[in-house]
């Protein structure tokens, strides 16, 4: 529900979520979650400067028919049955953000800094069993507390006729981000069913992450085709603040290569994308750097009244093996993103 005033918008959103979790391979209890949250945005204009702003209030409760956890604080034994008992945490979160924006001839430049807070899901609370996705132990920390987190950009965009390029710088520091990370030394594995499974513990960690996004692109000719190079780079590094370590599972630097040729009804775009290797976390393992190749064609139709679109899609052209940094260690080296593939598509307008 939303309200409008010349003070700006205030709104009120509920949620109210059931997870039943039942089977051999569930790995946390069955939960309930119900949220409310009042929010109020508001805008002003100062000449060429725009200046947005925002509140936000949560009130989370978080209910679990079992804890699923053992009473000494390691992970259960699957063939014990120590479900524990029901658990329920109750969180009040308070966001806030203020944001501004100038303009001046082709430029823009613009600035948002907030203080955030989020409730841990109910996965991070009470999960306590093998996740069979990853292949690993996920524990939850029922002890968990708000996340706390602030979080400030900069970004600057130029605009001149065909031609863009815009450039973002962002820092985002975390009193306890709340993360899945591999427990080390004498709890780092388990027995279930016979096999050593490694154990992942939710936990709260004092983080910070920066980060850079470029992108830009310009159009000029090529014979009798348009033609629209461009590219797009992004980085990100986050570092625990408490051992100064890599958090794990972090995005390698990516930079994107593409070009658009246009010409009446045709459009051609091959793509180069590179990924950097990773800066892998404590108890992880480095992957390596890749090069991907792709390419789309499409060509516009008329049919009668309507029309349509044409496609098709290749993607990872030569091939290449390669892995994600951002997939669990455990399953990893298990799971190549996808090999050489093409779609073929058809999109009719109506």
């Amino acid at each position: 529900m939303e309200l409008f005033s010349s003070l700006g918008q205030i709104g009120l959103q509920r949620e109210d979520s059931t997870l039943k979790a039942v089977g051999e391979e569930a790995f946390l209890p069955s939960s309930n979650t119900e949220s409310t949250g009042l929010f109020y945005l508001g805008q002003r204009q100062f000449s060429l400067l725009q200046l947005s702003y925002g509140l936000r209030l949560d009130e989370t409760e978080v209910r679990a028919a079992s804890s699923g956890l053992n009473p000494v604080g390691g992970p259960i034994d699957a063939e014990a049955g120590l479900p524990g008992p029901g658990l329920q945490r109750s969180f009040s979160a308070q966001s806030a953000s203020l944001a501004a924006g100038w303009q001046h001839n082709a430029w823009n430049f613009g600035s948002t800094f907030s203080v955030s807070e989020r409730a841990p899901a109910a996965a991070e609370l009470f999960a306590d069993g093998v996740h069979v996705a990853t292949a690993a132990y996920e524990k939850g920390n029922p002890n968990l507390e708000v996340e706390k987190s602030t979080h400030l950009d900069i970004t600057a965009a130029w605009s001149g006729g065909k031609s863009k390029f815009s450039a973002t710088a962002f820092t985002s520091e975390y009193d306890n981000y709340i993360g899945l990370l591999q427990l080390q030394g004498a709890n780092s594995t388990t027995l279930v069913d016979g096999e050593t499974v490694d154990v992942y513990q939710f936990s709260a960690i004092p983080a910070r992450f920066q980060g850079l996004e470029l992108a830009g692109s310009v159009q000029t000719k090529l014979g009798s085709w348009k033609w629209q190079p461009g590219f797009q780079m992004d980085l990100v590094r986050g570092k625990r603040e408490d051992t100064g370590t890599n958090l794990p599972r972090q995005t390698p630097i990516r930079l994107t290569l593409n070009s658009v040729l246009t010409q009446g009804n045709w459009m051609l775009k091959p793509e180069v994308q590179y990924v950097s290797s990773s800066k892998p976390g404590e108890g992880e393992t480095r992957t390596a750097s890749y090069t991907l190749l792709n390419l789309k064609a499409e060509r516009e139709f008329a049919f009668g009244q309507t029309g349509g679109v044409l496609f098709i899609q290749l993607k990872n052209l030569t091939d290449r093996l390669a892995y994600s940094a951002n997939t669990i260690e455990t399953v990893r080296f298990f799971t190549p993103l996808p090999g050489k593939s093409a779609t073929l598509g058809l999109k009719l307008y109506f």
